[in-house]
C-alpha cells in the first residue's frame, strides 16, 4: 500500500453538509428570489449566516479558480473542504470548533504514537462529527425556514390571513 492511500484510509472523515452545501450552490447560481434574500436577511437569526455562507462561497470561487487554472485536483479537493468547514463554522461555530479540536488532538496523538514507532491508527472523531452534521441539518432548515415561510410581519403573510379568512368566511 503506498504512502498517499495509506495517508486517506487515516485521514479524518469531513462531515457531510449535502443541504448546506446545496443552499450555497442555489444561493451563488441566484436561484433564490428577491423577497427570499430579503426574508433571510431582514431575520436577526439568519443574517449573519447568510453574509458568512455568501463570504465562504466568494473564497471558494477564487481557490477553486486557482486550482482549476494550475490545473490541481488535489488544490480543487483542498478548496471544496475549506469551503465545507467556513460553511461549518458560519452556522455551527461551536460544533466546527470541537470537531476540529478533535481532529488537531487526534493529528498530534498520532505524530506522537508514529515517532515512537507505533502502527498508525484512524483518527476517530465520530462523535464530534455526527454533531456537526445533525447541527448543519438543522441550521439548513432553519435557513430555509426563515427564507421561504413568511414571517406575521410580511406582507405575504396577512395577504394570505385575509384570502384564506375570506374563503373560509
Amino acid at each position: 500500500m503506498s504512502s498517499s492511500s495509506n495517508a486517506k484510509e487515516l485521514a479524518p472523515r469531513v462531515p457531510v453538509a449535502r443541504s448546506l452545501m446545496h443552499f450555497q450552490d442555489l444561493l451563488s447560481r441566484g436561484m433564490w428570489s428577491q423577497r427570499h434574500l430579503e426574508a433571510l436577511a431582514n431575520d436577526p437569526k439568519t443574517v449573519d449566516a447568510l453574509v458568512a455562507i455568501i463570504e465562504c462561497g466568494r473564497e471558494h470561487a477564487r481557490l477553486h479558480n486557482e486550482a482549476v487554472d494550475a490545473k490541481s485536483h488535489n488544490k480543487v479537493r483542498q478548496a471544496d473542504t475549506r469551503n465545507k468547514i467556513c460553511m461549518c463554522l458560519a452556522v455551527c461555530n461551536d460544533e466546527t470548533a470541537a470537531w476540529l479540536g478533535c481532529v488537531r488532538g487526534e493529528i498530534k496523538q498520532h505524530k506522537g504514537d508514529r515517532e515512537a514507532g507505533y502502527a498508525a491508527q484512524r483518527i476517530n472523531c465520530e462523535g464530534s462529527r455526527r454533531a456537526l452534521e445533525k447541527c448543519t441539518q438543522w441550521e439548513s432548515q432553519r435557513l430555509l425556514h426563515a427564507a421561504v415561510v413568511p414571517q406575521p410581519t410580511d406582507p405575504c403573510w396577512a395577504n394570505g390571513l385575509r384570502a384564506q379568512g375570506s374563503a373560509t368566511a
